[in-house]
């Protein structure tokens, strides 16, 4: 804006005071009006083109993170494990800080970073990671109000969690009797499944949480049901990756996820929509949306949900915010159809051509996916 505005009146001085009123080729004073005219002209769309160009962009990147339990209890001289779920957002891509704040010292990371996104750390939709902490023995027992905080450059968010550090399992006390601490299991995915300990105290099924002595090993076993898979351990099992069986030394409560996710299909799928082509026009200073009519054709064999997502690229083929769609449905199974309604998320000047790419993923497995391309075209002045 500050290049057309110079340039405006740079004309404006050149032609209107540059020039001694009266004289050739200026004489008169039509000539000096159509001058001026132009240099107003000149100006506005300076003003135009630079409010326009000066906002709207697109979101920054980011990220956001979630823990799968809230209450932590730690023995000193001991581990405890946080179950991590971190999620890019807006392409964020990079290398993120953590910290505790709020524990008694002698509480620390082991696991300060973590890099975003990670494949390897991928399980059912998120990216999953343990957070190993560490009680020194001479740590004060107690209950204590704690934060993780996770930090990359400017961007920080924190997640709040209660922790417990506990005396030695040896007592130090009266009574004399073994300590025990609690082991929950949660069940996660699209399929289904039952998880069962050795020594007994877990079928989840129905019984997700069981009391076991403190220091003994306990043996978690995940059987997926008819129609499913076992996907893989989470949060304090996350060591144990896809094997069906898990051992865990109590040394404190620990919370086990296991995801079970349906068969994989062997048939494909293709995503159509109906229209492919749309014109968003603008009518009295509004742009009215277009809605397309999604749909999801398989072959034989394919039997799996798809999720739907988007992404948009502006004439010259870079992605861009200028453009938001919106479903009725995100996920679709065979034979349905949903509403993807497009419309604009500012100001567009000119005629210009955009490319909708609706994406469909299947559910249980990322690597298998179907686009449909839809042209937009925005008309504004």
């Amino acid at each position: 804006m500050a290049y057309w505005v110079a340039y405006s009146v740079a004309v404006s001085k050149c032609y209107v005071f540059g020039v001694p009123n009266g004289t050739p080729p200026y004489e008169g004073g039509t000539r000096m009006k159509k001058v001026k005219l132009f240099t107003l002209i000149l100006i506005l769309l300076g003003f135009f083109i630079g409010s326009c160009g000066g906002g709207g962009g697109s979101p920054s990147p980011d990220f956001k993170i979630a823990l799968l339990q809230k209450d932590i209890t730690i023995v000193r001289g001991s581990q405890a494990y946080l179950s991590l779920q971190a999620e890019p957002l807006f392409g964020f891509s990079g290398e993120v800080n953590l910290s505790l704040d709020g524990v008694p010292p002698g509480v620390v990371l082991i696991t300060s970073k973590i890099f975003l996104p990670d494949p390897s750390k991928l399980l059912g939709g998120v990216y999953l990671y343990v957070i190993t902490i560490f009680a020194d023995p001479n740590t004060q027992p107690g209950f204590y109000q704690a934060t993780l905080k996770a930090t990359s450059g400017n961007i920080t968010h924190r997640v709040s969690f209660n922790l417990n550090v506990q005396a030695s399992g040896s007592g130090g006390g009266s009574g004399g009797g073994s300590q025990t601490a609690t082991l929950t299991v949660i069940k996660a995915g699209t399929g289904s499944g039952a998880v069962v300990s050795n020594p007994p105290g877990i079928n989840c099924g129905n019984t997700c949480s069981a009391q076991f002595n403190t220091n003994t090993s306990v043996v978690l076993i995940a059987t997926p049901d008819s129609g499913s898979t076992f996907a893989g351990w989470a949060g304090d099992c996350l060591y144990c990756g896809t094997n069906s069986q898990c051992t865990v030394n109590m040394t404190s409560s620990k919370t086990c996820s296991a995801s079970f996710n349906t068969s994989t299909s062997s048939g494909s799928f293709n995503l159509m929509a109906n229209p492919t082509s749309v014109t968003l026009l603008k009518v009295l200073g509004i742009y009215t949306p277009a809605n397309v009519t999604v749909s999801l054709q398989c072959s034989q064999g394919f039997n799996n949900p798809v999720n739907l997502s988007y992404q948009v690229k502006d004439p010259t083929g870079l992605l861009t915010s200028d453009i938001t769609v919106s479903f009725v449905q995100t996920t679709l199974n065979c034979g349905q159809s949903t509403t993807a309604t497009i419309q604009p998320s500012g100001l567009q000047l000119l005629l210009t051509g955009y490319t909708v790419e609706i994406i469909g993923q299947d559910a249980n497995n990322a690597n298998n996916q179907s686009k449909v391309s839809v042209s937009v075209i925005i008309i504004g002045l």
